[in-house]
């Protein structure tokens, strides 16, 4: 479709008519037929025209102001004095309506008014799918800021989800960084204290990759090449030959929302398993392979049961957005996860600085685990938080704004969608209600001794320290999977002594 900011196709200046760009209408068609009729002989009629003309564009503008505030008015009246959203006028409703029908009328005026129905240009013009597809659902199947979805069979009767991208979303895109770059400046302007111009550069770089489908293909496959060891984890498989940078195609798998409680009870999928393979996955993906799923919402998880009726089957959507994490800083967080779980204060200083806190610090670890400084001091994995310090940290989350604008402008750049990603998995948690704590940390601790003891047997200086290396590995590992064991010993209530030779292991394996 044409845009409407090109010329109206009127009739031409010839048969007494006037051609007029759309970008200067209303107040532009004004200004041209005042410059017409005072154009020619100075005649007195001519005048007397120009002045009609002149008080007609008066009364009509007395005419739209006394409409708005009258319009303005009612919807204060309606909604009351307590909502004040501009939405609630009805001029704004009227105004969005209008504009919006001008809009499609422009489009048909400037594309299709010339082309009858049954001609052969027409159907080019509507842009069939039918080519592609032998059923093509108009209404999507959901709706994002970028693109949405719809259900379609392809003509060898398999059925496809297609993720189509909105139009002019590229260039709507490009505007709203500019925009959201020049408030960030007057922002830092007014309040020297806050540092959030990282936003506008992350939004650079990451935009550009969430908008190219085939970059998302790419990423999906190297997932699924990554974690086939996990039989719980489902990635639609992509259909290549009909796929292009704005429009993918790729297997329809359906399931509920790794948040909907109620359809996980209806489908007797227990919860705590969802949480435990959740955090199993990401694990594997941070410390393991530094390639992470950064977009982990809700509609992006789904989850349904599995074939085999083993247990849940987590289906991983939306590959737009990942994060590549550089040894370096993948090893240096695997350390500071394992000295967060062995409360080691030495240990969090040490590598929350290697990662940029400096004396934030404190800060810095309260972020990563949703905690307060005291359960770090006490150890995270004694007990889920409490009401009283979930109320705590929301109050020091405001008090310390400026500290953490100040933290997260310092620390790398992968750290700032890391620390969005745990944020979203810890919603899915809070969603689920789940007591998947103890284990989401064990999952954690397997893949943070795998990924170092890795790390040192590439960086081996003999056979006997690669030998050695792994026999420590093996080892730690054992003692993990004793941990749980005595976990699950301790949920039976096989007496306060177990429990403290429980917290006593947990201590000595890190």
């Amino acid at each position: 479709m044409v845009s409407p900011s090109l010329l109206l196709s009127a009739p031409s200046a010839s048969d007494g008519e006037l051609q007029v760009p759309a970008s200067t209408a209303p107040s532009g068609l004004c200004q041209v037929l005042l410059g017409r009729l005072s154009g020619g002989e100075h005649s007195t009629e001519a005048r007397g025209g120009v002045r009609w003309a002149a008080g007609m564009v008066k009364a009509s503008f007395r005419l739209v102001s006394l409409l708005s505030a009258s319009l303005a008015t009612s919807g204060c009246l309606l909604y009351g004095a307590r909502s004040w959203d501009p939405s609630d006028f009805g001029a704004v409703r009227i105004g969005r309506a209008v504009l919006t029908t001008a809009v499609v009328t422009c489009d048909y005026l400037v594309t299709l008014r010339n082309v009858p129905p049954d001609a052969e240009e027409y159907p080019a013009i509507k842009s069939q799918p039918s080519d592609v597809f032998a059923h093509f659902e108009e209404t999507p199947l959901g709706a994002a800021s970028l693109a949405q979805v719809h259900r379609a069979v392809l003509h060898d009767g398999r059925t496809v989800a297609v993720k189509v991208q909105h139009p002019k979303v590229r260039q709507q895109s490009a505007r709203d960084i500019r925009i959201m770059e020049v408030l960030l400046r007057a922002v830092k302007k007014v309040f020297p204290q806050f540092e959030f111009m990282w936003l506008v550069e992350e939004a650079k770089k990451n935009l550009p990759r969430e908008l190219d489908f085939l970059n998302e293909a790419r990423n999906a496959e190297k997932m699924t090449a990554m974690v086939r060891r996990f039989p719980f984890l489902r990635i639609p498989k992509i259909h290549w030959d009909v796929s292009t940078e704005r429009v993918l195609v790729m297997e329809y798998v359906e399931g509920g929302q790794a948040n909907d409680r109620q359809y996980m009870e209806r489908n007797r999928i227990d919860v705590n398993q969802v949480s435990r393979a959740l955090g199993q996955l990401y694990s594997e993906m941070i410390f393991v392979h530094g390639f992470v799923h950064c977009d982990p919402h809700p509609g992006n998880v789904l989850v349904r049961q599995s074939e085999g009726g083993s247990g849940p089957e987590l289906i991983l959507l939306d590959h737009g957005l990942y994060q590549e994490l550089t040894d370096h800083f993948r090893l240096n967080y695997c350390r500071l996860w394992q000295a967060l779980l062995a409360a080691d204060m030495r240990g969090i200083r040490t590598y929350s600085q290697r990662l940029g806190a400096g004396d934030l610090y404190p800060l810095f670890a309260c972020m990563l685990t949703a905690r307060s400084w005291d359960s770090v001091n006490r150890g995270i994995d004694r007990g889920a938080a409490s009401a009283e310090e979930v109320t705590e940290i929301r109050s020091n989350a405001a008090a310390y704004l400026p500290q953490i604008s100040q933290l997260l402008s310092s620390v790398p750049r992968q750290m700032l969608l890391l620390l969005k990603t745990n944020d979203l998995l810890r919603g899915i948690e809070t969603a689920l209600h789940s007591s998947a704590g103890a284990s989401s940390f064990l999952s954690m601790s397997r893949c943070c001794v795998r990924a170092l003891a890795r790390h040192r047997r590439m960086t081996a200086s003999s056979l006997w320290s690669y030998a050695r290396i792994s026999i420590s590995e093996s080892l730690r590992l054992g003692q993990l999977q004793l941990y749980e064991f005595l976990l699950w010993a301790r949920s039976f209530s096989m007496g306060r002594w177990l429990g403290s030779f429980v917290h006593w292991i947990s201590r000595s394996l890190h």
